[in-house]
């Protein structure tokens, strides 16, 4: 049976506008290594969404196969949306625009309930940061002792390379990065996945990812 590699995350996992192109880094990584590929990643996703796409993932997860999963931002919360009656995760830059502009019904129900969410994760979550870094990241290397034990390859990435872009600004291009801040999308260009599955291959796989040539500014899409 072929093996399949199997990736968890928010949009930088998903590829975001990119998501439908070859040249995302995950469907990169699953190319390289000749494994059959499976990206359950959620624009938007917060901590808890992420592990729920875990947990529907481990029936369709076997012996042999690979896990990666790059985490999100330690602050993305949940809110109940009346206009999707659903549960959502809401993004730092969703509560921002509604606190400035108008509101997005598929997050918010009405301008009060914007104002106690960005008190909430600011309070709790936006000014505890590390604490719950560690703890996303802990129960994330509890999934990793599961995995092991099923003779799963488990890849935990920290969000920091995706989310901190000024750290790592030279090593994954983004759209922002490569305007110099006409555009403020902060995700990767298709250079920057390429850049990202590099790191993935040098990181975790010795370098023996096969990997197409860097694209070329021609490519991009921006």
């Amino acid at each position: 049976m072929e093996n399949t590699v199997h990736f968890f995350g928010d949009s930088f996992t998903q590829g975001h506008a990119l998501k439908k192109s070859p040249s995302i880094w995950p469907r990169l990584i699953a190319k390289g290594l000749d494994l059959k590929y499976k990206n359950y990643a959620q624009g938007g996703a917060s901590p808890l969404f992420i592990l729920h796409q875990l947990i529907k993932g481990l029936s369709r997860i076997n012996e042999g196969d690979k896990v990666i999963v790059l985490e999100t931002i330690p602050d993305r919360v949940e809110l109940h949306s009346n206009k999707l009656n659903q549960i959502v995760s809401v993004t730092n830059g969703a509560l921002t625009e509604a606190l400035e502009g108008e509101l997005d019904y598929n997050y918010f129900n009405n301008k009060s309930e914007v104002r106690s969410a960005f008190d909430f994760i600011y309070d709790h979550r936006y000014k505890k940061l590390g604490a719950f870094a560690k703890y996303n990241t802990e129960i994330l290397n509890d999934f990793k002792k599961y995995f092991e034990s099923k003779g799963v390859e488990f890849i935990l990435i920290s969000y920091l390379l995706s989310f901190d872009n000024i750290k790592y600004a030279d090593n994954f291009e983004t759209n922002k990065s490569l305007s110099k801040g006409k555009n403020t999308d902060a995700h990767f260009t298709l250079k920057g996945h390429w850049q990202f599955a590099k790191y993935i291959s040098d990181t975790y796989f010795e370098g023996k990812v096969n990997l197409p040539k860097q694209p070329k500014k021609t490519d991009y899409i921006i």
